[in-house]
C-alpha cells in the first residue's frame, strides 16, 4: 500500500512524497550454526510521485540531489513506520481473537 509523507526542505519548500514499500527488510541472524545465519537486509521502497506546491513533479524531473534527500528522509522514517504497522497488526489480531471467543 502506498504511503504518503509530507516533508519540508530548504526551510520552506513543502514536498509531499508518495512511496511504496517493496520489501520490509529483516534484521538478519548472527547467532547459531553458520548455515542458519544470514545478513540483515534494509527495507526497500520506491518513489511513486512527488508533489511540490500542490503540483505533481514527474519523477524523471526530480533533481538527483533532491531525490537523494527524499530517499534519505524516507529511509530514516521507515523503522518507526514499520514498527507502528507491526504493532497495529498485532493489536488487530488480538482484537480478532477476543471477538471470536
Amino acid at each position: 500500500m502506498p504511503q504518503t509523507q509530507s516533508l519540508t526542505f530548504y526551510d520552506e519548500l513543502p514536498i509531499v512524497v508518495l512511496w511504496r514499500l517493496i520489501h520490509p527488510g529483516h534484521p538478519g541472524r548472527t547467532y547459531g550454526p553458520p548455515e542458519l545465519c544470514f545478513p540483515a537486509e534494509p527495507p526497500e521502497f520506491e518513489l511513486v510521485s512527488v508533489q511540490v506546491f500542490g503540483g505533481e513533479l514527474p519523477l524523471d524531473n526530480v533533481p538527483a540531489p533532491l531525490r537523494e534527500r527524499l530517499e534519505e528522509a524516507i529511509q530514516d522514517e521507515l523503522p518507526s513506520l514499520l514498527e507502528s504497522e507491526r504493532a497495529d497488526a498485532a493489536e488487530a489480531r488480538a482484537e480478532a481473537r477476543r471477538d471470536s471467543v
